[in-house]
């Protein structure tokens, strides 16, 4: 952990760190921070078939190696569809709101279709996929 000269800090690698402020002599405050090594992320649903109009919801949760979830709105998600055979649509939480790891797939005709997700989060930008077949059966 690095402390920078305007009091934010900057994890160098993986582990803990215990960050003391000190005013007059007396500590003011302590604390412990933990830097995770890695993040993982998951698609989860997003079911591989469809038939015309059913849906299915599709989500990337992602988390980092000491099993804190990210919060979607820590990140950015970009969400594009090649092919026509499905639609993507948002899900909204309360107040309308859409929420930017989520969204509703469905199935539109007969086909396949790749849906892709790209999160971006820290500087850094991972790409997932997630190919769907619709069909009658």
């Amino acid at each position: 952990m690095e402390v920078k000269p305007d009091g934010t800090l900057k994890a160098i690698s993986p582990g803990k760190a215990t960050i003391r402020a000190i005013a007059g002599g007396i500590e003011a405050e302590s604390v412990v921070i933990e830097v995770s090594g890695q993040t993982f992320h998951e698609l989860k649903g997003g079911r591989s078939k469809l038939a015309p109009g059913q849906t299915a919801p599709i989500t990337l949760r992602s988390f980092f190696d000491n099993g804190y979830q990210i919060p979607w709105s820590d990140a950015s998600y970009s969400w594009t569809v090649q092919g026509d055979a499905i639609a993507l649509s948002d899900k909204l939480g309360g107040g309308g709101t859409v929420i930017g790891n989520e969204k509703i797939m469905t199935g539109v005709r007969k086909g396949k279709a790749k849906v892709s997700v790209t999160i971006v989060h820290n500087g850094k930008s991972e790409t997932f996929e997630r190919t769907v077949t619709v069909s009658k059966d």
